[in-house]
């Protein structure tokens, strides 16, 4: 319809009803309930072909330059796997930085995950690289948000991890407002780093994060322990359940 008089300029016949509309490159896509796609273009545009090899491209293997936190990386992801036992679900990674722990935990677990990042530069870098590694969107996705309103639902998450922890040794955001992700009956959070970390984590800020992590849920509905220099909740059922 034209938008200033209401006139109808255009229309199109489809087989079924349209449940689907997007919109692509000058391009709309339109998807029906009897499983037909249909794009519609401007007539004097120049049609593409795409074959179906082209796509996905080829995927780069290792996304990131080697320096001084990749062995830590790696060993963070081991050991969280290894503390956890957690390797299928949904992860949230607070702080993703650049992506940097949730590729190395994709690489070695089967879990969805989520990356909370308040910097939108790092955001944009963490995308970059995921999507050449062939994980971006399917098995790894990157929200840029403040880290106090992570905009994901309480309960959701199998496994709650940090990557400031490892890029920073620091942890800029309170225990609680991250363990409310996660699930009930049986979820973790695991904060910590592995021996000979590239930036170990400040004694101040390990104790915090166990003071604050014994306290984050109501008595008897969690299980707390103290391993290495990890510490891992596993929370139990919600009060009353």
């Amino acid at each position: 319809y034209n938008t200033e008089n209401g006139d109808d300029v255009w229309s199109a016949e489809v087989k079924g009803q349209v449940r689907g509309l997007a919109i692509a490159d000058g391009t709309l896509i339109v998807s029906t309930t009897a499983g037909k796609i249909y794009a519609y273009s401007d007539a004097a545009s120049t049609p593409k072909n795409v074959a179906a090899s082209s796509y996905p491209a080829k995927t780069n293997a290792q996304p990131y330059a080697k320096d001084d936190l990749s062995a830590t990386y790696e060993a963070t992801a081991k050991d969280i796997l290894k503390q956890t036992g957690v390797k299928r679900g949904f992860c949230l990674v607070v702080g993703g930085g650049q992506g940097r722990l949730a590729f190395e935990l994709a690489r070695r677990s089967d879990l969805q995950i989520y990356c909370a990042v308040p910097d939108a530069n790092k955001v944009a870098a963490a995308r970059r690289a995921l999507d050449g590694a062939g994980l971006y969107g399917h098995r790894i996705t990157v929200v840029h948000c403040p880290l106090d309103a992570i905009p994901f639902s309480d309960y959701f998450a199998n496994l709650v991890v940090s990557d400031t922890l490892v890029a920073s040794g620091d942890l800029p955001v309170d225990v609680a407002e991250v363990a409310r992700h996660v699930k009930p009956l049986g979820g973790k959070l695991c904060l910590g780093e592995p021996a000979h970390a590239a930036r170990p984590i400040a004694e101040k800020t390990q104790k915090r994060i166990r003071t604050e992590a014994a306290d984050v849920y109501s008595p008897d509905a969690a299980e707390v322990k103290q391993a290495d220099r990890w510490t891992l909740v596993t929370r139990g059922k919600l009060p009353g359940a």
